[in-house]
């Protein structure tokens, strides 16, 4: 796997909306009203925690902290 790609879950919601998940980044757990908003959340969510980790992120983190990352997504139940 590339060192900036995202492994990316989104699911509908059963209430509506959308829920993006990730395996590759534990503390990652947006949601949004589309599909395209929380893959947008996602990055923004993924760059914020890069910032605030400290010396021991992952490659995909460090990544995450100069680029954007390449998101390879699995929509579940949409």
């Amino acid at each position: 796997m590339d060192s900036n790609q995202l492994k990316l879950t989104v699911e509908a919601m059963p209430d509506g909306g959308f829920r993006a998940t990730s395996s590759d980044v534990p503390a990652l757990d947006v949601q949004n009203a589309t599909i395209a908003g929380a893959m947008e959340a996602a990055q923004v969510t993924v760059r914020a925690i890069a910032h605030e980790g400290g010396s021991e992120l992952s490659p995909l983190l460090k990544a995450a902290r100069t680029s954007l990352l390449t998101l390879k997504v699995s929509i579940v139940g949409a």
